[in-house]
């Protein structure tokens, strides 16, 4: 009798320490994943929608810099566009303008998604309900991938030229590829950015393999083809820092009635053109870079021939000349 009570005992405090050593590792897991920050009534509630949400679940997080300033509430499809629209409750202490970017970031090649923000630089602040202006949905590498390999070889059906324009585009397809696998964001500090007026765009025709440059300015629209372009802004960079020339553009297609149907939502990299791929089959634009004509011209370095260095050697020369 005495031992059946004594090993009740032990079982008893044995089912106790696990049930206590369980609720440990779901409070230490609880407080890691900072869940309930910036989410219930100490938050707002903010809408972002993307043209491609992939990855992206309810309870996602919500970044700035790296740490969690939110989570992601709610999850839909607006029926008018066919954009997926999320809800996002960003904790109260963090004040974003209303010129802030929102992008779906992944994790790394196995990880999963997340919400990236990122400020602007306007004194206006966001309040609840607001929607961001600037979003970028996550990048289909897989659909990256098969264009890099199969576009080359489909677009030299046509011109010569045609055939020089897609084994370039191919090539920055696949650098731009590369980056994006790399987790190389095309976007630096903000607040380093210069704003340019007039954004510059290439467009090629892939029936006639025929390439266009145009320019257009910010908030304004061009036609190329059946796409509509529009830049919402446009930056650059320093000349004295690594280049980065990035622009928010959307691009609509024009159907055979003349309706416009949102084809792309984002921003596009100069420098990594295949990250922005416009799916159509008929036309492709890419940035190619943006410009202040009213901006004074960066300074052109005269390089020195061997004249000018003899001449120099000379003048120091007759300067160091002690005097008779």
């Amino acid at each position: 009798m005495s031992q059946a009570s004594g090993s009740t005992t032990i079982e008893t405090l044995v089912g106790a320490a696990v049930v206590a050593l369980a609720a440990g590792f779901f409070i230490y897991a609880y407080q890691a994943a900072g869940i309930g920050k910036g989410s219930g009534a100490g938050g707002y509630r903010l809408i972002a929608e993307f043209d491609n949400a992939s990855g992206v679940n309810v309870g996602a997080d919500v970044r700035l810099a790296g740490i969690k300033i939110g989570t992601v509430t709610s999850s839909s499809l607006d029926a008018e566009n066919y954009m997926a629209r999320l809800e996002l409750t960003i904790d109260k202490t963090v004040e974003l303008s209303d010129d802030s970017a929102a992008k779906v970031t992944a994790e790394g090649l196995l990880g999963g998604n997340f919400i990236k923000l990122e400020p602007g630089g306007s004194d206006t602040k966001m309040k609840e309900g607001d929607a961001f202006s600037y979003t970028q949905g996550a990048v289909d590498i897989w659909s990256l991938i098969s264009q890099a390999m199969f576009s080359s070889s489909e677009k030299k059906q046509g011109a010569s030229a045609g055939g020089a324009s897609a084994a370039m585009k191919a090539a920055l397809l696949t650098s731009g590829m590369a980056a994006a696998l790399l987790g190389l964001s095309a976007q630096g500090a903000m607040a380093d950015r210069i704003s340019n007026p007039i954004a510059r765009f290439a467009g090629l025709d892939k029936i006639t393999g025929v390439t266009t440059t145009f320019e257009v300015r910010v908030n304004e629209e061009a036609h190329f083809g059946r796409l509509i372009v529009k830049p919402y802004a446009c930056y650059t960079r320093p000349i004295t820092e690594e280049p980065k020339t990035t622009s928010f553009v959307e691009v609509d297609l024009l159907d055979t009635q003349d309706k416009r149907k949102k084809i792309f939502s984002g921003w596009m990299f100069a420098e990594s053109p295949g990250l922005n791929a416009v799916e159509d089959p008929t036309f492709d634009v890419w940035l190619t870079g943006c410009f202040d004509p009213s901006a004074p011209p960066p300074p052109v370095e005269v390089p020195q021939t061997p004249e000018t260095q003899v001449e120099e050697e000379d003048s120091g020369s007759t300067e160091q000349a002690p005097a008779d």
